[in-house]
């Protein structure tokens, strides 16, 4: 009778320690998300600030696909036109050179290649089949956009 109280006992400790590591686990991941998005969002602002007269980054999209790993969407507004769907997709593109973060505004069906994210990446010019090619892919990560019934 004494093991099978030891044995509960050691089975209770094991589920609480468990329990207490997955908690802090999931913890550490909201936190380490929210700060990703942020620093995103960060990012996006900084790449699109010579079309900040335009463009007002609002609103982090959430997707849910696999890409997303490696991609992020954020809800714009456009000045003057505040009913307007607008989005900015930031994308880690490979070419040639490696991968880099792409920025893309998307408002309506038209694109706009907005820059790339890193400085000592400027003096790198993409070709433009590249740049058609990742703004295909990042519009695929584009919310459905809601058809009014008339």
């Amino acid at each position: 009778m004494n093991d099978n109280k030891k044995n509960i006992y050691e089975f209770i400790i094991t589920i609480i320690v468990l329990l207490v590591f997955s908690i802090g686990l999931l913890f550490i991941t909201t936190f380490a998300r929210t700060q990703w998005k942020t620093g995103l969002a960060k990012t996006v602002r900084t790449v699109l600030s010579p079309y900040e007269n335009e463009y007002e980054v609002l609103d982090f999209v959430p997707e849910k696909t696999p890409f997303a790993i490696s991609s992020a969407v954020f809800k714009l507004r456009k000045k003057g036109y505040p009913n307007d769907e607008c989005y900015a997709v930031i994308i880690k593109a490979t070419a040639m050179y490696g991968a880099m973060p792409l920025v893309y505004i998307f408002d309506g069906d038209e694109y706009i290649f907005a820059g790339k994210v890193y400085d000592f990446s400027s003096e790198i010019k993409l070709p433009q089949p590249i740049l058609d090619f990742w703004a295909k892919r990042a519009k695929l990560l584009l919310p459905v956009q809601k058809v009014g019934t008339k």
